[in-house]
């Protein structure tokens, strides 16, 4: 609203992207926590069906496209043959992926290079995301998959977080059987 914004274009829609873009990251944290909350309740029912497992870590990384693009991200996908399918919820394990799409974004010093990987060994089907990424300390490893953790990097608040990420991705993978 402010007088400066209104008459010029530009400005409005910088501003309207900036929006839009918090917007989403606070919806994203508000879901997080909340699932994290049914989590420890013991009330996430998890609605599995049988799905094409390449198409979820598409869709994961479709959602991160605004993100990827404007990091100017590097990305590398490897997947199954096609047809591969397997029994899982996919709003749950999609919601997963997209969090280690993210963090692996964010995380990143530079341009981010990230590698996305389906595969298939012993009857599983494991997903991999690798990146180029600031990395963790020896501490912050044994505790990342904490509810709430983050790790301590003095004064810089340049990645914005609750630390429930990581906490939800285990979670939904131990419900699948995994991890």
């Amino acid at each position: 609203k402010h007088p400066r914004v209104r008459g010029n274009e530009g400005e409005l829609d910088r501003y309207s992207n900036i929006i839009a873009k918090e917007s989403h990251r606070l919806n994203s944290h508000v879901e997080s926590i909340l699932q994290l909350a049914k989590m420890e309740r013991g009330e996430i029912n998890l609605k599995k069906s049988t799905i094409r497992i390449n198409d979820l870590m598409r869709e994961a990384l479709a959602a991160n496209r605004m993100r990827i693009e404007q990091s100017s991200a590097v990305v590398s996908e490897q997947y199954l043959p096609s047809e591969t399918e397997c029994f899982v919820d996919p709003y749950h394990v999609g919601n997963a992926l997209s969090n280690l799409i993210d963090n692996a974004i964010k995380y990143s010093k530079g341009v981010p290079k990230v590698s996305l990987l389906v595969k298939s060994e012993a009857g599983f089907i494991s997903f991999a995301v690798k990146d180029n990424g600031i990395g963790m300390s020896e501490e912050a490893k044994k505790k990342a998959f904490e509810a709430f953790y983050r790790e301590q990097t003095g004064n810089l608040h340049d990645v914005k977080g609750f630390g429930v990420g990581l906490s939800y991705v285990k979670e939904i993978a131990e419900k699948h059987g995994g991890l």
